[in-house]
């Protein structure tokens, strides 16, 4: 039976963690038995002494990198329990069922058996978090008796005050004192309640980012319990034992306790989708945001799950279900990608989608220019506003062309609009323009000039446009003749796109911000009752750094969707109520 067989016969399990331990005859077997379980597997290499901690996170980010998993959004030299928590979110953001750590054995790092003092401290975070999120540690069977070197209370070696029990009785001899600190307690120590399940949110009953920014996660509370005040990192290392066998990975302060502590940071607050396994305090004076890493998880786990609806729309589409699915699935998808948010699962099928498009567009391209059946595209912008001027009772149109603004530039431009233009003008009708190709400003101009008649002439020569190039004042609105038509046209965009830049949102939104108050001083302008139609005539495509922080200079003149298809929004000025 193949693998992919046993994957679907097998339920998906439960995500949760903990310690087991393996002979090594069967440390293979377990390893691709958890694969089959959607666990992300990170096989440890035989680390050296007083170096177990950068071979587990050496193993770890291997596993990582190979899956496509986020970047790591701690430092290099960043403390140890921040690296975990973070290691374990990103294996969760790629679906996986949880991360599983599969140690060799200890021996060659111990001394008479006992690990020193870095080890201790790595091995003993590890076995904590197993017992919290869905980590699951494999040790090797010969290791049960291994013992770390960890803090400990002293409050926690002396014990319960013998003159507490009686006052009659009298304190046994300091050599005693020290044996019975040393000696193992005599009755079992009581069960322990299992860690919390941790699960990610399942599909359709995610919130919205936008709620989840805003509302809080409150548990409930039975009547009259008190919160414990949340432990503090000095507190949580006290309460190792000093000599921990690994094959109890439970503090000493914790085996007589009817429960273990709630798991309050950032993994817990990210995979548990149980509102009642939070604690939120009492006297919180008003919301607080998602932490961070929440938000991460939610939108890793949102654009994987529009990646899934993008690569369904497969085979031929028409022309309403292609701008669709350009709107709401890969240009979202896409800004994702560009900020670093999405994963090698979401890239390559952006990618596919963008391959699929190009190639489709070439061939539909060569043939329009024959037939003439063909989308609505930039050289039908003077149709199409004088249907919608007609439409709508407009005394006059009027034609603004914004070089390079791509859908998502022209959909900030137009949200800023109607704020600032409220009451005075307003959107009759937004739409998609399909750029000819090759998809820059000299096709696009030239093709309004002449229209359908030179769509079937050889394609124009793409130099760059050489108004720009001189440093002309770009944010000026200038006039310009094509043909017999008048269009009014802006290069502020396509001059700002020619340098790198900021992140991919800040970068964006800055244009528009740039764009925005000459559109408003230009339309206040106008005479009531005219029709102005804006759009683009081009996108652009631009690279961005790994962890989305720069963006590059953009290019243009390429098939891909993000360069073909652009805005077009027609807006009725003045008598507006």
């Amino acid at each position: 039976m193949s693998l992919a067989s046993v994957e679907k016969l097998s339920p998906a399990p439960v995500p949760a963690g903990g310690v087991h331990f393996v002979t090594a005859a069967r440390h293979a077997d377990l390893c691709t038995d958890l694969r089959v379980r959607r666990y992300l597997v990170a096989p440890v290499g035989p680390p050296h002494r007083g170096r177990l901690r950068h071979a587990i996170d050496a193993a770890v980010e291997s596993a990582l990198a190979l899956r496509g998993a986020l970047p790591s959004a701690v430092d290099l030299e960043a403390a140890l329990e921040p690296t975990l928590r973070d290691q374990v979110f990103r294996a969760r953001a790629l679906g996986a069922t949880g991360l599983a750590v599969a140690l060799p054995s200890l021996g060659g790092v111990t001394d008479g058996g006992v690990l020193d003092v870095a080890d201790s401290a790595a091995l003993a975070a590890w076995l904590t978090a197993a017992r919290r999120g869905p980590l699951l540690l494999v040790l090797d069977e010969t290791d049960r008796a291994a013992r770390l070197l960890a803090p400990v209370a002293l409050g926690d070696l002396a014990g319960v005050s013998p003159l507490a029990a009686s006052s009659d009785s009298t304190p046994p001899p300091s050599g005693e004192i020290e044996a019975l600190a040393a000696r193992p307690p005599e009755s079992e120590p009581a069960p322990v309640a299992p860690p919390p399940v941790l699960t990610m949110p399942r599909r359709g009953l995610m919130k919205k980012r936008s709620a989840l920014r805003t509302e809080p996660l409150e548990a409930p509370r039975e009547e009259g319990a008190q919160q414990a005040p949340a432990p503090t990192l000095l507190q949580k290392a006290a309460a190792l034992m000093p000599l921990v066998s690994a094959g109890d990975a439970t503090p000493a302060n914790e085996r007589t306790a009817p429960a273990p502590p709630v798991f309050e940071d950032e993994l817990a607050s990210t995979l548990c989708s149980e509102p009642e396994l939070l604690v939120v305090e009492a006297s919180t004076p008003k919301p607080t945001p998602a932490p961070t890493a929440a938000r991460r998880a939610v939108d890793a786990a949102e654009w994987r799950a529009q990646a899934v609806e993008l690569d369904r729309a497969r085979g031929p589409k028409p022309v309403s279900v292609i701008e669709r699915l350009y709107v709401t699935r890969y240009a979202p998808l896409l800004g994702a990608l560009t900020r670093g948010e999405g994963d090698a699962a979401v890239k390559s099928v952006v990618d596919a989608w963008r391959q699929s498009f190009e190639h489709s567009y070439r061939e539909a391209f060569s043939a329009l220019r024959v037939t003439g059946k063909r989308p609505p595209m930039v050289f039908d912008a003077p149709e199409i506003a004088g249907r919608i001027g007609r439409l709508n009772g407009a005394r006059a149109v009027k034609l603004l062309l914004v070089d390079a603004m791509r859908f998502d530039v022209g959909e900030r431009v137009g949200d800023r609009l109607k704020e600032r233009l409220a009451g005075r003008a307003v959107c009759v009708e937004q739409m998609l323009l399909w750029a000819a190709i090759p998809t820059n400003t000299q096709t696009q101009m030239g093709l309004l000039g002449r229209g359908l008649d030179g769509l079937r002439d050889a394609e124009p020569a793409s130099d760059p446009d050489p108004e720009i190039v001189r440093g002309r004042a770009v944010g000026t609105i200038r006039r310009e003749r094509v043909g017999a038509r008048e269009v009014m046209k802006l290069d502020v965009v396509e001059a700002r796109l020619r340098s790198p830049g900021p992140g991919y949102d800040d970068r964006l939104d800055a244009l528009a911000d740039e764009v925005t108050p000459i559109l408003v001083k230009y339309i206040e302008s106008l005479p009531p009752r005219t029709l102005l139609f804006l759009f683009g005539d081009h996108g652009f495509r631009m690279p961005a750094s790994m962890d989305g922080r720069t963006t590059g200079a953009a290019s243009q003149g390429g098939v891909s969707p993000e360069e073909v298809l652009v805005p077009g929004q027609a807006w009725l000025v003045g008598g507006v109520h």
